[in-house]
């Protein structure tokens, strides 16, 4: 029972940061199933996502804060995050005419 809940309490943030912020911004990724594709299940791939749009926010954040810009980097670290999203979005949609019939069902 408590490795149960302290799996959901770990898991706690990458499912909220994905639930409540990147599934808006790839609409078209999570019309693939990756584990019929790659082998991989949909789960990894959304730990994957979320800890690598943190590592690239985050990055972006340090930069400019070593800079003395903390300002300027949340800024930054916005337009990373956002062309991060457009990026996985596009390069991990399935084909339109897998998307049409997964959407048309």
């Amino acid at each position: 029972r408590f490795a149960g809940a302290a799996q959901r309490v770990a898991s706690f943030p990458a499912r909220a940061l994905f639930f409540y912020w990147c599934r808006r911004r790839l609409p078209r990724m999570l019309l693939n199933d990756f584990r019929m594709i790659a082998a991989v299940p949909n789960r990894i791939v959304i730990v994957l996502v979320c800890l690598a749009y943190c590592s690239l926010v985050g990055q972006a954040v340090a930069l400019a804060c070593a800079q003395g810009e903390p300002f300027l980097g949340c800024l930054a670290a916005f337009a990373v995050g956002e062309f991060f999203c457009f990026a996985l979005d596009r390069l991990l949609a399935p084909p339109a005419e897998l998307a049409a019939l997964v959407q048309s069902e």
